[in-house]
């Protein structure tokens, strides 16, 4: 008769063991759809000797000269130094040109970046 009930309790806590280990059924956390991620870059031209970039409304709008604007364009190899004005890819000066034209870096200092429809030609040297 001992047996049996140390037999029983032993299958009773093997139960609860078992019951212990399953997964809740109801997450006492609701779920919730997130809103879409949207992730945008400079729209960039690819040319044999330049490549041409289109500044995003978010660069033009936290930018406060063009200066400040090319360097908010995060350009991977290009190096853009307020301090010392200059613009730079693999320590080579890099030609930046607006409308198709050579500009300086003055010019870009005194460019107001919501008159921008894009920076045309960044010329990086290959």
């Amino acid at each position: 008769m001992f047996n049996r009930i140390i037999t029983f309790l032993i299958f009773m806590l093997m139960v609860l063991a078992i019951m212990a280990q399953q997964p809740a059924t109801g997450d006492s956390i609701a779920a919730q759809a997130l809103d879409e991620i949207v992730v945008s870059a400079p729209k960039v031209i690819r040319k044999a000797d330049m490549d041409v970039f289109y500044p995003s409304r978010t660069a033009v709008k936290n930018s406060k000269d063009g200066m400040q604007l090319l360097r908010n364009l995060m350009i991977p190899t290009v190096t853009v130094n307020e301090v010392l004005g200059s613009v730079t890819s693999s320590s080579q000066e890099v030609q930046v040109r607006m409308n198709g034209r050579v500009a300086t870096v003055q010019q870009l200092q005194s460019l107001l970046p919501e008159t921008i429809k894009g920076l045309n030609g960044l010329r990086i040297p290959v």
